[in-house]
């Protein structure tokens, strides 16, 4: 039996939102067969700049797993200002 798989390709955002939500700058975006490779560049007030990027797989199992991680992102996830991924309302026993 073959695994249904899902291609992200299908979901990549064409902006990105930042500062808070006041600016947004466009998303760079080049995939092959396996990964996408997601880029972009902020400008800074001292006329610096930053690229940020991420690799990810293109394809991911659709599953009762798969979408059980992404409910629990999107009911109870949110992102840190140091990029780190959070939980809220899970109790630890």
């Amino acid at each position: 039996m073959q695994k249904e798989l899902i291609d992200l390709k299908d979901f990549i955002p064409k902006i990105v939102v930042h500062h808070e939500g006041t600016q947004e700058t466009s998303l760079n975006s080049n995939s092959n067969d396996e990964f996408i490779h997601l880029s972009y560049v902020t400008n800074h007030y001292n006329g610096s700049w930053r690229e940020h990027s991420l690799t990810l797989p293109r394809f991911i199992s659709k599953s009762k797993e798969t979408f059980e991680v992404l409910g629990l992102l999107q009911a109870e996830g949110s992102k840190t200002q140091r990029g780190c991924f959070t939980f809220c309302n899970i109790c630890s026993l």
